[in-house]
């Protein structure tokens, strides 16, 4: 959708506290993850993000209300 990603993650973890994501090709020397989801629909996390065009190299992490985490690496290209 143009520089507009749609992300649908569908998460089973009851104990989810947030979902999260890092771009690894955001030149930018201050990457932090940034917040994808706090909140859950039906076990989904569901939104749109803008990039800028170009290759991404995305870290998604799920961490839940213990603190325990596990990461997805995810490539798209924007034209």
């Amino acid at each position: 959708d143009n520089k507009r990603v749609k992300f649908i993650i569908n998460i089973s973890e009851l104990n989810i506290d947030s979902i999260q994501y890092i771009d690894n090709s955001d030149s930018n020397s201050r990457q932090k993850w940034k917040p994808l989801c706090n909140k859950l629909k039906n076990g989904i996390c569901e939104r749109k993000i803008s990039f800028k065009p170009g290759n991404h190299n995305l870290m998604i992490r799920a961490i839940d209300k213990a603190g325990n985490s596990d990461t997805e690496q995810i490539e798209f290209k924007i034209a």
